[in-house]
């Protein structure tokens, strides 16, 4: 049986970081330099018994208090796929991540997936209350395997549109690298035109 075609979306995406050791970098993600500094410290300061959990929480205590990050609304598609749907489109200038492509597949039993492709590759999955193993900036020489923990996923979808919400830890090396929080919409073009929530 053939999938039916993909039709055009408007797709909504925002968040907020609550707390990060990760910074962007011309050749993908780094940790940041703030941390990066902070861990050198530490570990001089603590000689053998350095611990990363330890240093985590301290730094994370001492970050600034959480920022929404930028938001985008963008044109995309929408298609049917075996157990689920699967949502495509294209990253800019506002998220960061100009020249990426995304696709975020949204399973009948409550898994998401977030796959990014071009520049800034991710691979990111979630599943409530599960930790996975996953791959950020996913190019061959900069992979920076990291798990994910997701507190809290909602998903709501309906025929003209839906919503999906993440709460998330990416960890790194057993601890907490950064916390985050995404809502994805999406809204079929015959019903964003129409005023329909």
């Amino acid at each position: 049986m053939a999938l039916p075609e993909a039709v055009p979306v408007t797709v909504t995406l925002s968040g907020v970081r609550r707390f990060s050791a990760f910074a962007p970098d011309i050749d993908g993600v780094r940790l940041a330099g703030n941390f990066v500094r902070a861990l050198e410290e530490y570990a001089e300061e603590e000689g053998d018994a350095a611990d990363l959990g330890e240093f985590l929480e301290r730094f994370r205590d001492a970050a600034a208090p959480p920022e929404p990050s930028a938001s985008l609304r963008t044109e995309g598609s929408l298609q049917a796929s075996e157990g689920g749907i699967l949502i495509s489109y294209d990253e800019s200038e506002i998220t960061g991540m100009e020249g990426s492509s995304t696709v975020v597949r949204i399973s009948d039993d409550g898994v998401v997936s977030l796959n990014r492709y071009g520049p800034v590759a991710t691979n990111l999955v979630f599943k409530k209350h599960c930790r996975i193993q996953c791959l950020f900036d996913e190019a061959p020489d900069r992979a920076l395997p990291v798990s994910v923990y997701t507190r809290d996923l909602k998903i709501v979808r309906s025929r003209s549109g839906g919503r999906v919400s993440v709460d998330y830890y990416l960890e790194l090396g057993g601890s907490v690298g950064e916390h985050d929080e995404f809502v994805l919409s999406w809204k079929t073009d015959k019903s964003a035109g129409s005023g329909e929530q």
